[in-house]
């Protein structure tokens, strides 16, 4: 009922502003949207159509002329991946490109997506993968491998943000680790040193590592200013840059297991200078690390990745920088 009286309003609205169809030798030009109204749930297509007969050549233009989402040349409605209220509504246009005042609108009645959650939050809530160093070539080390147990135990407020933490367990034993995560509708944060890089120590913070409806976002931007190195008597300057990108709808398999995930993949780019009062000239070079992480709805990380890296520096050599890969064995998961 409330869609049938949201679609009433609408239509009152459009046909108080709608402007009268032009005439060409005396015939009426009409153009025709159908359907007049569809409901569609977020993070979904719909194809509308033009019926517009005077257009022999259908060179028509369309248009989301109120509301969210977007529509291609081809008059396919591609809605919004995430809705911040419980329902939204669109309004889109479709117009003759050689007469802009001929034209009609359809209602989209937008719904929220239904078992959006690619980060299951219920206390107790557990994850087993196996652990593997990775070498350079991408290949695991056999040797290497832990098999870690990951345990949703807290649920604590960081920096005002709502939190769950998830305790480390390795061989049966609580380790000092623990990871926290918040997500904000469609976007997850987790607490951590925003880069991993075995030299520059900083101090963990909220991070945005995940966006489920967004194609790309920046995740960290910093400027460094004579900054300690941990262990050795450098100081660093330079700038450190983390951008995201995230790959919807990937097939992986895993253990054996088969998901449909959304692939999420950090880069870090650093250009970064080593100072130390007895060098003669500052020690300069530049690295990229890349962080992989793979998302299944309604189970969480599947899969995660920090790619290895060599990092050739003058005078001191090259440093080596092991990967790391995790594969997820089992789980069990609350329906929420």
């Amino acid at each position: 009922m409330k869609y049938f009286l949201l679609s009433i309003l609408v239509l009152f609205i459009l046909n108080g502003c709608s402007d009268e169809p032009t005439a060409v030798n005396g015939d009426k030009i009409q153009l025709f949207v159908t359907p007049k109204q569809a409901v569609v749930s977020a993070g979904s297509t719909f194809q509308l159509r033009a019926e517009y007969p005077f257009d022999v050549n259908h060179q028509l233009i369309w248009s989301v002329t109120r509301g969210p989402g977007a529509v291609t040349n081809q008059g396919i409605y591609i809605a919004p991946g995430f809705l911040v209220f419980s329902s939204d509504t669109a309004i889109v246009t479709c117009f003759s490109s050689t007469d802009l005042t001929v034209k009609d609108s359809a209602i989209i009645i937008i719904t929220p997506q239904s078992g959006f959650d690619y980060f299951p939050k219920t206390l107790g809530n557990y994850w087993i993968y196996e652990r593997f160093t990775i070498d350079s070539n991408n290949n695991e080390l056999p040797a290497s491998r832990q098999v870690d147990s990951l345990v949703i135990k807290y649920t604590p407020k960081i920096l005002g943000y709502d939190a769950i933490g998830l305790q480390t367990y390795r061989g049966g034993t609580r380790v000092n680790d623990t990871s926290y995560y918040s997500q904000i509708g469609p976007i997850l944060y987790q607490y951590r040193s925003p880069i991993n890089f075995p030299l520059i120590q900083l101090p963990r913070r909220w991070v945005k590592i995940a966006d489920f409806v967004g194609g790309g976002w920046s995740v960290f931007d910093t400027t460094l200013n004579n900054a300690s190195i941990s262990g050795l008597p450098f100081t660093v300057t330079g700038t450190i840059q983390a951008n995201a990108i995230r790959t919807p709808n990937e097939q992986i398999t895993v253990s054996g297991n088969q998901y449909t995930s959304q692939k999420v993949v950090i880069s870090t780019i650093y250009n970064i200078t080593l100072n130390q009062q007895f060098l003669p000239i500052p020690i300069t070079f530049n690295t990229t690390s890349r962080e992989t992480i793979w998302f299944v709805n309604k189970i969480g990380i599947v899969k995660s990745e920090v790619t290895s890296a060599r990092i050739a520096i003058p005078i001191i050599g090259n440093i080596g920088i092991d990967g790391s890969r995790r594969n997820l064995l089992r789980y069990n998961v609350a329906e929420e």
